[in-house]
C-alpha cells in the first residue's frame, strides 16, 4: 500500500470525524493542505531550522505547541531517516498526547499537492510505484536499498512464524 494512499484515507477520515491534524515539518505543506482539504482542521509547525541539530528552545516550543493543539492525527515530514528518528525519540511524549495516529509521510505530501506525479495506475496496482519514482528520481537509489532489508525482514518473520 502506498503511503500516499494511507495519508489520503487518514485525511478523509479526519475530515469526516472533525479531528485536528498536525503536520510537523514538511517545508510549508501544512499551509497548503487546507487548499486540498478545506473542511479539515490542520495545524502546522515547521519545528526546526535544522532537524539534525534542533535547538533546545525549538524543541521546547514544539512540545508546548503539540500539548496546546492536542492533535488526533500527527504527520511527521522531516524526510527519511530523520522523521523516523524523531518519532522514536519522542515516543513517550507522543504516547502522553494520545493521538489516534502518528505517521511519517515521506513524499506523500509531494503527491497530494501535485509537486510530484504518481506512477501510472497500472504500476500502482502492480506495486511498482517505487520503481517509477526511482526512474524519475534516480538519486534516490540509496534510500531504496532499504526496501531490500525490509523484504528480507518480512520473509524472515514470516518463515519463523510458520
Amino acid at each position: 500500500i502506498a503511503g500516499v494512499d494511507v495519508v489520503t484515507e487518514l485525511l478523509s477520515l479526519a475530515e469526516k470525524e472533525q479531528l485536528t491534524v498536525a503536520v510537523i515539518g514538511g517545508r510549508g505543506y501544512g499551509q497548503l493542505l487546507p487548499k486540498v482539504y478545506p473542511r479539515l482542521s490542520i495545524v502546522w509547525n515547521e519545528a526546526y531550522q535544522d532537524v539534525r541539530q534542533p535547538a533546545a528552545a525549538e524543541e521546547a516550543a514544539l512540545l508546548a505547541w503539540l500539548k496546546a493543539k492536542q492533535p488526533k492525527v500527527i504527520f511527521v515530514a522531516f524526510g527519511a531517516p530523520m522523521q523516523e528518528i524523531w518519532v522514536a525519540q519522542h515516543r513517550t511524549i507522543l504516547d502522553q498526547l494520545k493521538p489516534r495516529v502518528v505517521m511519517v509521510v515521506g513524499g506523500s505530501f509531494d503527491f497530494l499537492l501535485g509537486k510530484v506525479s504518481r506512477a501510472p495506475a497500472w504500476m500502482q496496482r502492480a506495486g511498482l510505484e517505487w520503481l517509477y519514482r526511482l526512474c524519475r528520481q534516480p538519486w534516490r537509489w540509496r534510500r531504496q536499498l532499504v526496501l531490500l532489508t525490509c523484504v528480507k525482514k518480512v520473509r524472515e518473520d514470516y518463515y519463523s512464524a510458520s
